[in-house]
């Protein structure tokens, strides 16, 4: 058995004492001031009654909880145990009795053993012995602490339990809890007549008691799409108590919580299993484009009743793959019409014409991300003629319509060509690779004239195929074999 292991098992030894410190086995508190908070939260004594403060070197060097002054080399003695000189002394208890060392070297006592004061029934009434378990309130927790095998000197004597030595004749120094152990303290009359004391440990409750961390997801892999800024990926962390030990019970569990992040279950005992379902928030900014690997951490916290230095922190990780489509490339387009688009007029009056445009959202998916559309529409050069409609977002298309007068002074000339001006704009919620809203224009045309234009005559020249014409002469000439022979004969123009 370690050094480290048997100061954690320890408790002092005194022969008559009222009260005993109490003992923690923990990283923290690593300094006085720490030390002193410590006691403070957890309600215990910082001075004695006489005034002694708590002593933090002891805590530091032993685990133990005394009070005034420690001097390491008072009345010290090598021990076997440690390998070093130890003192006879600690310091005080909360009640100001001295707090004997039980690292330092027992009295002689010759060949004899725990079994043979057993066998001999040479083990004495211990003042205060009664008292001691009268206030172990847990019944698991005493009978495992009167059932469980007890050891000297890093000996576990097979059959030797405080049942067989006798509660009055074991004062109990410090309660077993799921992981630290128990200490007695025996006296036993040796043959010569003196009193000898020995100070017995067992083992702690919960052996390989645990606490078990799962995260889940509902998928290996999620995708953040190209015009998404977050994707939530909602993850359960499940905390299991896994209670061993024969005297381990569920009612021992003082408080048992699934914690991811600064999220946690609530702080609930005499359960077994917690959960706690976050949904984790990703950025885009926080990632890179491409496929990676994402590690889910989540942590299982457990307190037993039994002792606050029964704390049990357990990790459990969850891989996922998160790929993260580049952003998109994204447009509006933008159709308008004009009504009528073509118009013989005589400049007597002025024009009504009617402006439609159809707008749509090119490349882009996330409708929630589309807070509006605004549509403007104006006489080309005239800015005193626009006009604009806003349309309600969630929609990747949107449309309007437009009323305008063209006035009769613009038909001075036999035509007049109007050009209307419009543009379609679509704002996001939020910003897409620095771009909050996309945005098209369109020129659409009226004509107004009047004078009906006169049709372009039809092709003429070598392009137009040859057609064959036949006619016939009045008279045809032949002399043959100095025969005239008189006919007709026919003709072919081209």
């Amino acid at each position: 058995m370690s050094f480290k292991r048997k100061v954690a098992l320890l408790l002092a030894v005194v022969m008559i004492l009222t009260s005993f410190p109490s003992s923690i086995f923990a990283a923290y508190p690593s300094n006085p001031a720490e030390f002193e908070l410590y006691l403070e939260n957890n309600n215990i004594f910082t001075e004695s009654k006489l005034l002694k403060p708590a002593n933090f070197y002891t805590y530091e060097r032993y685990g133990l909880i005394t009070y005034g002054k420690f001097n390491p080399t008072d009345d010290a003695k090598f021990s076997r145990e440690t390998g070093m000189d130890e003192p006879r002394y600690l310091g005080y208890t909360d009640a100001d009795q001295l707090y004997t060392n039980s690292l330092y070297p027992n009295d002689d006592r010759g060949t004899k053993t725990p079994i043979d004061w057993l066998n001999e029934h040479s083990y004495q009434d211990v003042d205060y012995a009664e008292k001691s378990w009268a206030l172990v309130t847990d019944v698991n927790q005493k009978n495992f602490m009167l059932s469980d095998m007890l050891q000297f000197e890093g000996v576990v004597y097979n059959g030797l339990t405080v049942n067989a030595i006798g509660q009055l004749k074991a004062k109990l120094l410090n309660k077993a809890s799921l992981r630290n152990g128990f200490s007695v303290l025996t006296e036993h009359k040796a043959a010569n007549g003196k009193l000898y004391y020995a100070t017995f440990y067992g083992q702690e409750m919960g052996g390989d008691t645990n606490v078990d961390c799962d995260v889940y997801t509902q998928n290996s892999t999620y995708t953040l799409k190209a015009d998404q800024q977050t994707l939530t990926v909602p993850v359960t962390v499940t905390a299991t108590a896994d209670l061993r030990g024969t005297y381990v019970k569920q009612s021992h569990v003082k408080s048992l919580r699934a914690c991811f992040g600064s999220e946690k279950s609530l702080d609930v005992g005499n359960i077994l299993t917690a959960t706690k379902t976050v949904n984790k928030i990703f950025s885009r900014s926080d990632l890179k484009v491409g496929s990676q690997v994402v590690y889910l951490q989540g942590n299982a916290e457990m307190v037993s009743t039994l002792s606050g230095a029964d704390a049990y922190i357990q990790h459990g990780t969850k891989a996922i793959t998160i790929i993260v489509e580049p952003y998109p490339n994204a447009y509006v387009d933008i159709k308008a019409t004009v009504n009528p688009s073509s118009k013989q007029v005589d400049g007597s009056k002025d024009e009504l014409v009617t402006v439609s445009v159809n707008a749509s959202l090119v490349g882009y998916t996330d409708l929630s991300n589309i807070k509006n559309w605004t549509i403007y529409a104006k006489l080309d050069g005239e800015d005193l003629t626009l006009q604009t409609k806003t349309n309600a977002g969630g929609v990747l298309s949107s449309s309007a319509n437009f009323s305008f007068t063209v006035v009769k002074s613009k038909f001075n000339a036999d035509s007049f060509l109007q050009t209307f001006r419009t543009t379609a704009v679509v704002t996001l919620n939020r910003a897409i690779d620095g771009e909050s809203s996309y945005q098209a224009t369109s020129l659409p045309t009226a004509d107004f004239y009047k004078v009906a234009p006169v049709p372009d005559p039809p092709p003429t020249g070598g392009n137009i195929k040859p057609v064959a014409v036949l006619g016939y002469e009045e008279t045809v000439k032949a002399e043959m074999f100095g025969i005239l022979i008189l006919g007709s004969r026919p003709r072919s123009t081209k």
